[in-house]
């Protein structure tokens, strides 16, 4: 039997997330090109894998669930989720996540 450390676990998740950040890449800099003027691509894949560390942190786990989380973060900025408004649904645990995105898309788009 082998037993996983959570140093290594965390260090498989963080991977994980780059490489989802890694694929996602070239769609959020075509599409949010003003976002990413003047910024190296360093730069703009660690604010990607902020974006969907955030995702995570409020229960995001399908992908394009944090794909559209992604989105709203770079359209609306990083901060749209400090919303009153935006705040109460994202922690709202009465729903899933999945119908938490919907609902949030519906709103703010």
């Amino acid at each position: 039997m082998h037993i996983i450390r959570s140093e290594q676990i965390a260090f498989f998740f963080d991977d994980l997330i780059l490489k989802f950040a890694r694929q996602i890449f070239p769609d959020m800099k075509a599409a949010h090109a003003e976002a990413v003027a003047g910024g190296t691509d360093t730069a703009w894949l660690a604010r990607l894998t902020d974006c969907i560390n955030e995702a995570h942190a409020y229960g995001f786990t399908q992908d394009r669930d944090i794909i559209s989380f992604v989105e709203l973060s770079l359209s609306l900025g990083g901060d749209f989720m400090r919303q009153n408004d935006v705040h109460q649904l994202l922690t709202d645990q009465s729903i899933t996540p999945h119908e938490r995105m919907g609902r949030m898309l519906l709103a703010l788009t």
